[in-house]
């Protein structure tokens, strides 16, 4: 359980420490399961951006994971 809970914090933690639109995205994308194409259109964006700040997202994640 507190291993977990410490993975949490420092996934918290890298998430606040991005760029607001790749955070917005992320968010987007993990916590209310919009597909990339929904995420695109509703920030006027186009599906290739979105994919590229989550492909970021998750390189952030890993780098202050590992």
């Amino acid at each position: 359980k507190v291993a977990s809970d410490d993975l949490m914090m420092i996934i918290e933690m890298a998430v606040e420490q991005m760029p607001e639109q790749r955070r917005k995205i992320f968010r987007m994308s993990r916590c209310e399961h919009l597909s990339n194409r929904e995420i695109a259109e509703r920030l006027g964006l186009s599906v290739r951006s979105v994919d590229k700040h989550i492909e970021l997202a998750l390189k952030d994640l890993h780098n202050s994971i590992c």
